[in-house]
Formats: structure tokens, sequence, C-alpha cells
């Protein structure tokens, strides 16, 4: 405490300094419109860019667990084509067989083709 007292008397022309300052400039935007807006504005300014390097940051950090995500969704595509692939490929079989199958059937007959 003592060392508080000290450094307070030895520095107290910057501390009556600060505190003038500080009064000053609350009395500055509180009283002139112009300057409050000012103010304002270029504050508003500051923190939209505190706000967009800190919302660039938290996106990068949790682009690890979209990485994650995606690379699951990936397999599960991956996975889903392969059996949409063998039941095309199913599908081509079965419809190759009915299609000799017909072509068997009327291996006899003579086809005309119809008119309108």
């Amino acid at each position: 405490m003592r060392n508080l007292f000290a450094f307070l008397t030895r520095h107290n022309h910057w501390l009556v300094f600060f505190v003038l300052e500080v009064i000053s400039v609350v009395l500055l935007f509180q009283y002139n419109s112009y300057q409050a807006s000012v103010w304002f504005s270029s504050a508003n300014a500051v923190a939209g860019k505190v706000y967009e390097a800190n919302s660039w940051v938290e996106t990068f950090f949790s682009l690890t667990q979209v990485n994650k995500e995606l690379t699951q969704r990936n397999l599960e595509l991956e996975q889903q084509m392969v059996a949409m692939q063998e039941l095309l490929t199913r599908a081509k079989h079965d419809s190759l067989d009915v299609v000799q199958t017909q072509k068997q059937a009327l291996q006899g007959f003579k086809l005309y083709p119809a008119r309108w």
C-alpha cells in the first residue's frame, strides 16, 4: 500500500491529466452532436472490423469439424453409389433377358407396322 501511495505522489500530474482528459471527452461528446456521431460511427466501424476478424477466426477453427462431416457424408454417398450401380446392373441384366424372351416369342410371327 505504501508503494501505491509513493507511486501516486510521484506521478500525480499524470493522474490529474488523465482525469481531466476523461472529463473533457465526456463533455465534448455529451454536448456536441456532430462529434458524438463521428465518434460513434468510427467506434462502430472499428467494432465491425473486430467482429469480422473474430468471425473469420472462429470459422477457420471450425473447418476441421466441417471437414470431418464432409468426409463422413462423402463415404455415405460412395456406399450409396455402389449400391445403386449394383441395382442398375441387375436391372439392365433383367431387361436384356426380357427383350431376348420377347424376341424368341415373336419369332414365329410376321410383324407389320401400324398405320394411321
